[in-house]
Order: structure tokens, then C-alpha cells, then sequence
């Protein structure tokens, strides 16, 4: 990022020009008529020409401050304000329009110059000295023009051309570097100048200009305040050294004017008085302008280059980077320059050694020949990256860069260690998952024999005539053989749902409304002895899936509303097509169709939710009322859905009835597997 640099140093005009309300106008037109006719005050006694024309630097003084767009309209007031001033003062009315007209294109060739290339309306501000030679070559060439209008004229109504113009354009350049000035001054740049050095300026200024007009001094002597406004222009703010500047000039025009001061010795002619007086006044307004304006720009330099050391040095400084500037001289390394943090790395025993011996310069030496960051190991243990570059235009010296890594090295470390203990324990856990569930299919299948054996056996042995506690007993025989045989079906089922392949069965789009019309009819006995309305609603809508399966997890969801609903309750199968989507492994989202089972039952606490599609889990409510089932179900039914591309989730709202929604894609999608089970291992493992 490149550091932003003060105005005045870049030269350009951060304030903008607007246009002048109009008494602005009346008050510049009014100023410039009484400062106009009032020139005469200034003209020496016998002689013919103002020392001053202050008209001329407030016109200029006018066009600085004017936007471009209102130029035109402060060269017309030029023109007729100072037409009418020269004929108040005498002048026939040619002479005065000339007089007006070579005042305006005075104006403008200053602006022209002044302006430059610039077409915008930012402000011209005096804020170096190339601005400052811009400016006298401006007023140069303003004055010039003038003089030469000015002095044709005269020469054509009989006067001299060469001493009209040697009076005439003196006096405006100094009218203009005196007064024009004001229009142009940047911000002050505050500064701490001793009160007492102000005082004594002023006081030594002042008590010269008092000895120049009561001692009656030479004209040689009357340059004397030269070097002491020199001392204020270098010393003073801006704005003061100007308004100093403008101060003497007047005191020294009121000391000519009433015949006292160098200019007015009784030997000298008017004209020469003029001309050593106009001299003056050119001399202390330019000497001001050169001098101020270098001070001012010394001042912003300092101000900048004293703020960017001040970022530079506490960003270096308080930087946790170690910074070295070093210099190579032969085989030899001596630092030149390190900020905190360097200092607290080579303070440090190894790394103190590790200089001194050579193995740290020699990682900067490799650093410095590749042109690339190096990183390595210190004894301690600790990890460096080196960067060394050579300083510009600096054949002996090189910046080193030390960033100590060693934490981010050891916290990478400690990660891929972990991670790969996670992996193996994962892994690990996997392959226990993985035998479990061998194991229950095994044994499953080994239980099916025996049970089936059991189950026939006992048909028989209820054929034959038994007494009824022996009835009685193989009643007790049936329903436990029952049970166990649901226990294994659903271990089964579970075992296939959790490592099917889709290739394995038949995938089909399927009516939504005929399986439920399925389901319905497998349980509406079972609802009917319970007292529990079992209804369909909803419009059909297509499911894809296998058939067998999507059934089994239908059953498994209705059976467990039926059974926990109470008499004269409600369980409703809802379908509901192209409602919900569905996110597929690849993140894409595809149509799905839910078959929703709400009952009207007691509900499962909020906190028993998130516990449902465990194996084996049963709610405390199913434990105390002894309800049939091996807690299996919604495991089955959710491992279903998810083969076959789908989900399930469970809700109770208000602890009221349960609400589970079975979410099946609508159009056939790439085979998912991720069952919960694996996720409940991703979680449990740190």
C-alpha cells in the first residue's frame, strides 16, 4: 500500500473555487474603484506615477479566488470599474478604457499562467517553491504586458514609452506579489516559534523602519528591513510572514508619501524616488514569496517525513517480525540496524551462538543467492524461516527477515498426529462395527432353525389333547417364540437395509397412495380392535425406491403409531407430493414425496427425541405400560430411507401425538449409503 503524501507535497489543490454570491461581486467592484482612484495618494510629489497600484493586485487577488466559469465576469469588472477610476482621476476617456483594458489582459495573462494545464476549479495554493516560481513568472509576465500597453499608450498622447514602462510595471508585480499572495496560501502548518524570537523581530523590524524615517538615512541604508522580513518569511507562518511583508510595505509607501524615509532625500528626483521605491517594495515581495514559500515546504516535508519515520519506526520496532539489517564486508557480518524482536532472538544463547559461529549467516547467505524464504531447525528445537533481500543501491548491505515458526511447526504437528489417531480409531471402530453387525446376521440366521423347529414342534404338540395348564402353558411357549422370531426378522432386515448395494434389488417408481392403500390394509384389523380410526389423505404423488423395502419402513412407522395411540384416537397417512426436496451427496437438491404418519398418542419428550432411531431404544412411557416391540423400528425404517435415497425425521409438536415424516425421492438418484450409525461413530470419537 503506498502511503499517502501531504498535499502541498504532491502540488496539488485540495480546495475547490465557488462562485461568488453577488455582493462578493459588488464589494470587489467597489474596493477596486476607491484603491484605483486613491493611486494618486501614492504618486510623489512632481511626479506622474503611483510607487503603488494596489488595484492591480486586488484584481488578481479577485481572479484567484473566482471559479474558471466567473473569469469572464471579473475581467469586464476590471475593465469598467478601472475605466471609470482613470477618468475620475483626470484621464480623457480613451486613455482611461486603455488604461482598464490593459489592466484586464494583466489579469489574464497572470490567471493563464498561474493555471497552467489545469482546467479544473481546484484552488492554485503556494505550497512550494515551484509554485512559487510559477507565481513570479506569472506576475512577470502580467506586469509586462501591462507595461507595454500602458506605455504605447502614453507614447502615443506624447510621453515616454521606456520611462512610463520602467514605473509602470514594477509597481504592479509589486502590487500583485504583495496583495495576490493571500488568495493562494495553503494551511498553516503549526509550528512552535518562541514567543520572545517573534517579539524581538518585530521590535528590531520595526525600530530600523522608525530610525529610516526620523534619522533621515541614505538610500543605501534603506534596504536594511530586507533581511530582517528575510528572518520573518523563514521563521514565521506563512500568513504572518505575508501580512508582515505587506505591513512594511505600506509603512515605508506612508514614509515616502509624507517626505520622510531614504526615498524621499531632497537631492533625488521624483522619478527616482519612484523608482528606488518601487524597487523596494518588488525586492521584499519577492524575497517573502521565495522565502515563505521554501519554509513552508521544508515545514511539510519535515511534518510528513517526521510521520511516516514515526509508522515506519513503531511498526519496525514493535514488530513480532525479528528485523536485521546487516553488512557483509569480506567474510564478515556486522549489524547495522535490528529493531526489538531481532534483539530478543540474538540475545538468546543458541541463536547468539549459532551468528557467531556462522550457521545462522550462512541460512541468510542461501536466502540471499536463491531469492526465496528459508526454513530450518535450530539445536533447540525452535523453527526459523529466513528471508534476506539486499538493500537498493546498496552493494554490502541486506535486510534479513527471522519469523519463528516453531508454534505453527508444532501445532501442525500435534494435528497430523491427531488426525491420524482419529483415522485409526475410526478405523478401528468401524471394523467393531462391522463384526457386531456380522455376528448379529450370523446368529440371526443360526436362530431361524432352531425357532422354526421350535414353532413346528409346537403346532404339533397343540394338535394333541392336553390339559389346560399345560394349554396354557405352550400359550406362553407361542408368544415368546413369536417374539424372538420378530426379534430376529428385524435383526435381519436391519443387517440387509445397512449393507444392501442398489444393484442388489429392484428399484421402481411407485404410486404414494398404493402403498399407503397397503399399509392401511395390513393394520386396519389391528386398528379396528384398538378403537383407533386409521384414514388416508393427501393426493398421490410417485416415489423410486424398492418396493419391499419402502413398505417395511411404512409398516414399521404405522405399527408404532397404532400401538401407542389410545381408543378413539386418529392415525393418518398423509401424502404429499412435490412438496419437499431432497440434498444428494453431491450437494444437489432433486424432488421428493412425503408420506407423513400422524397420530394422536401421548407424544415423546423433547428430550427423548434425539434418542428414537437408536437400536434397542425404548421411551419410558412404552417401558412402564410393558407396550410390545424390540425397539427396532424407527432404526429399520430410517436405515430404509436411506438406502433408497430418502430420510426420516421424527417430531412430537407440544409433546401432543408423534408426526413422521418419510421423504422418498420422486425420480430414481445414485445410490447414498451414510447410515446414522457411522455418524454416531464420527461423533463419539474425539
Amino acid at each position: 500500500m503506498t502511503p499517502s503524501v501531504p498535499a502541498s507535497l504532491r502540488g496539488s489543490r485540495p480546495a475547490l473555487r465557488r462562485l461568488p454570491p453577488w455582493w462578493v461581486w459588488l464589494v470587489a467592484a467597489v474596493t477596486l474603484f476607491f484603491t484605483a482612484s486613491a493611486s494618486i495618494v501614492l504618486t510623489p510629489p512632481g511626479g506622474t506615477i503611483a510607487v503603488w497600484w494596489p488595484a492591480a493586485g486586488l484584481s488578481a487577488l479577485f481572479a484567484l479566488f473566482a471559479p474558471r466559469r466567473a473569469r469572464w465576469g471579473i475581467f469586464v469588472v476590471v475593465v469598467v470599474v478601472l475605466t471609470a477610476a482613470n477618468a475620475a482621476g483626470g484621464r480623457d476617456l480613451p486613455s482611461s478604457f486603455a488604461f482598464g483594458v490593459a489592466n484586464a489582459v494583466e489579469v489574464w495573462v497572470f490567471i493563464a499562467i498561474v493555471d497552467g494545464r489545469d482546467r479544473s476549479d481546484n484552488r492554485f495554493l503556494l505550497s512550494s517553491v515551484r509554485h512559487a516560481v510559477r507565481f513570479a513568472l506569472a506576475v512577470v509576465a502580467g506586469s509586462t504586458t501591462l507595461g507595454f500597453v500602458i506605455s504605447g499608450t502614453v507614447a502615443i498622447g506624447g510621453g515616454s514609452f521606456t520611462e512610463t514602462f520602467i514605473h509602470v510595471a514594477p509597481s504592479h508585480a509589486a502590487a500583485i506579489l504583495m496583495i495576490a499572495p493571500f488568495a493562494a496560501l495553503p494551511p498553516n502548518i503549526m509550528k512552535r516559534i518562541p514567543w520572545g524570537e517573534m517579539v524581538i523581530q518585530a521590535i528590531i523590524l520595526f525600530t530600523t523602519l522608525g530610525f529610516l524615517a526620523v534619522a533621515g538615512a541614505r538610500v543605501p541604508l534603506s534596504f536594511l528591513p530586507v533581511g530582517l522580513l528575510a528572518w520573518g518569511s523563514y521563521r514565521l507562518p506563512i500568513r504572518g510572514a505575508y501580512t508582515e511583508t505587506l505591513i512594511v510595505g505600506v509603512a515605508v509607501l506612508g514614509m515616502t508619501m509624507s517626505g520622510y524615509g531614504p526615498f524621499s532625500e531632497p537631492s533625488l528626483s521624483p522619478s527616482v524616488q519612484t523608482a528606488f521605491a518601487t524597487l523596494f517594495l518588488f525586492i521584499i515581495a519577492a524575497s517573502n514569496l521565495f522565502l515563505s514559500t521554501a519554509s513552508y515546504e521544508i515545514r511539510d516535508a519535515n511534518r510528513a517525513a517526521t510521520t511516516y519515520s514515526g509508522l515506519f519506526t513503531r511498526g519496525l520496532l514493535n514488530s513480532r517480525v525479528a528485523v536485521i539489517i546487516a553488512e557483509r564486508l569480506d567474510d564478515r557480518w556486522h549489524i547495522v540496524l535490528s529493531n526489538t524482536a531481532a534483539d530478543e532472538l540474538l540475545q538468546d544463547p543458541v541463536m547468539s551462538e549459532q551468528w557467531r559461529q556462522g550457521g545462522l549467516r550462512q541460512r541468510v547467505g542461501e536466502s540471499l543467492a536463491s531469492g526465496m524464504p528459508f526454513t530450518f531447525e535450530t539445536p533447540d528445537g525452535r523453527s526459523l524461516t529466513i528471508h534476506a533481500s539486499p538493500v537498493d543501491d546498496d552493494d554490502v548491505r541486506v535486510t534479513v527477515q527471522i519469523i519463528d515458526i516453531t508454534g505453527t511447526v508444532r501445532a501442525t504437528r500435534a494435528q497430523l498426529v491427531a488426525e491420524k489417531e482419529h483415522n485409526l480409531a475410526l478405523t478401528e471402530r468401524l471394523e467393531l462395527d462391522r463384526r457386531q453387525q456380522d455376528f448379529v446376521a450370523t446368529a440371526s440366521h443360526e436362530l431361524r432353525t432352531p425357532i422354526t423347529s421350535i414353532s413346528g414342534y409346537l403346532e404339533l404338540l397343540e394338535e394333541e389333547e392336553l390339559p389346560a395348564e399345560a394349554r396354557t402353558w405352550t400359550a406362553v411357549i407361542r408368544n415368546n417364540t413369536q417374539r424372538l422370531a420378530a426379534l430376529v426378522e428385524d435383526l435381519l432386515a436391519l443387517s440387509r437395509a445397512t449393507h444392501r448395494s442398489a444393484h442388489e434389488h429392484d428399484v421402481a417408481r411407485l404410486s404414494a397412495r398404493e402403498l399407503a392403500e397397503e399399509v392401511r390394509t395390513t393394520f386396519l384389523c389391528a386398528a379396528n380392535d384398538r378403537g383407533v380410526d386409521l384414514v388416508i389423505t393427501g393426493q398421490d404423488g410417485v416415489v423410486t425406491g424398492v418396493r419391499s423395502e419402502i413398505t417395511r419402513a411404512l409398516n414399521n412407522l404405522v405399527s408404532n403409531a397404532v400401538k401407542f395411540t389410545p381408543r378413539d384416537g386418529r392415525v393418518e397417512i398423509a401424502t404429499r407430493p412435490g412438496v419437499d426436496t431432497l440434498t444428494q451427496p453431491g450437494g444437489g437438491r432433486v424432488a421428493g414425496t412425503a408420506v407423513v404418519v400422524t397420530d394422536t398418542g401421548p407424544g415423546i419428550d423433547t428430550l427423548e427425541l434425539d434418542h428414537v432411531f437408536e437400536r434397542f431404544y425404548r421411551t419410558p412411557a412404552a417401558q412402564r405400560e410393558n407396550t410390545p416391540g424390540t425397539g427396532l423400528g424407527l432404526a429399520i425404517a430410517r436405515e430404509l430411507a436411506h438406502a433408497n435415497g430418502g430420510s426420516l425425521s421424527v417430531e412430537s409438536p407440544d409433546g401432543k401425538g408423534v408426526v413422521a415424516t418419510l421423504l422418498l425421492p420422486a425420480d430414481p438418484v445414485p445410490s447414498h449409503r451414510h447410515t446414522p450409525r457411522q455418524e454416531d461413530q464420527q461423533r463419539a470419537l474425539p
